[in-house]
């Protein structure tokens, strides 16, 4: 990571470097604040297919230091984990579907499970585990996120051929009904959904779309049965 300068400045050093091992190639890196103010940076690894993690306790300090390296789980985190009212937290892991791999052998992924994977942590990040999984059809670079719900239920929203898919969980994340088209669209592209501090939820989208284009903030007050509120970020 480089710290952005000033208008006509310099850029700064490097605060943290992923460097990966001979064979190996580190991506879709992502950063999350846990919920004791902790930085954590999660990123992909191939042929291990796998997350890994480094985690900074005091990433307002004015010299970083970073935890030892960990292994997360099995499968790529594009997205944030959700901390649930539990205060368990729930990771957005999964291996892709082997239509989307690609052919190369780098990312032949080896089916250690199947479906879109959550993987949780009981324990503020001190183990992580399997959760469960759901079926979704035509999912691709699933870049799924999870909504949990005023009643308790868990939405997880993946990217689809239809735009966005979704499933269901009612225990908590460990089954999942089979994920069927939201209705809300999209060009199979990434999107954004996450509820805000005032209890509204907050969908990132492309809306009346050609392609991906229109990209809209759309917000609901009714926990997402809705979306009366659009503001256009970038037609």
């Amino acid at each position: 990571s480089i710290a952005l300068p000033e208008a006509g400045g310099d850029f700064s050093e490097a605060y943290a470097v992923v460097l990966p091992e001979e064979g190996h190639r580190c991506y879709d890196p992502c950063l999350w604040i846990d919920p004791q103010g902790r930085l954590w940076l999660f990123w992909a690894d191939v042929p291990d297919h796998v997350t890994r993690a480094v985690r900074c306790d005091e990433p307002d300090a004015p010299v970083l230091r970073w935890s030892e390296e960990i292994t997360v789980g099995e499968g790529v985190m594009m997205n944030k984990p959700t901390v649930l009212s539990t205060g368990e937290w729930l990771l957005p892991l999964t291996l892709w579907a082997a239509h989307v791999a690609g052919p190369t052998p780098e990312h032949a992924v080896p089916q250690q499970y199947s479906g879109t994977g959550i993987w949780h942590s009981t324990d503020s990040g001190e183990s992580f585990s399997l959760m469960g999984t759901a079926e979704v059809p035509d999912r691709w670079f699933d870049e799924h996120m999870l909504l949990e719900k005023q009643d308790g239920s868990i939405e997880m929203y993946v990217r689809a051929t239809c735009g966005i898919a979704k499933s269901v969980s009612t225990d908590g994340g460990r089954s999942w009904s089979i994920g069927e088209d939201t209705g809300l669209g999209g060009p199979n592209s990434r999107f954004f959904i996450r509820r805000l501090q005032s209890g509204r939820v907050l969908l990132i989208n492309h809306y009346r779309y050609t392609g991906r284009s229109h990209l809209t903030a759309l917000l609901s007050e009714d926990d997402g049965a809705t979306w009366p509120y659009r503001l256009l970020l970038d037609e």
